[in-house]
């Protein structure tokens, strides 16, 4: 279903297609502008029904291809999802621990991203941080 510009800018056509038949249709705006509200959710879910059928259809026609071209060539399925050539970042490790709560000793901080409450109290309260270094 593709919608064709038209000479008025408030109407446009839709053509649905299958390989059985072929249908078109003109929508103006202004008519739907005047159609009871009950119409135009039915039109809406339509509409809806009719999209998910063409994602579904174009899913299982792209499945084929991609079986039929994989036969072709010998791809395995496990050639076709290794991640050869893939560029990823290595995972980042939790930073090591330089600072201690001194009221809470399991509550630490590596220096990096927010602060803590606990550091922010230490820092308001005039302390230094080299004074909870671990």
């Amino acid at each position: 279903m593709q919608p064709t510009k038209s000479r008025d800018p408030y109407q446009f056509t839709v053509t649905i297609a299958s390989q059985s038949n072929s249908h078109s249709m003109t929508i103006s705006l202004d008519e739907l502008k005047e159609k009871p509200i009950k119409e135009l959710m039915q039109l809406q879910d339509d509409v809806a029904s009719a999209i998910a059928f063409r994602k579904e259809a174009d899913r299982k026609e792209l499945l084929d291809k991609i079986a039929q071209l994989t036969g072709e060539y010998g791809i395995t399925l496990d050639e076709l999802m290794a991640d050869k050539g893939k560029i990823t970042k290595p995972k980042k490790e939790p930073g090591k621990a330089k600072y201690r709560n001194p009221d809470a000793p399991n509550q630490t901080w590596s220096g990096n991203g927010r602060k803590p409450i606990w550091i922010i109290n230490h820092l308001a309260a005039g302390k230094l941080l080299e004074d909870i270094a671990i």
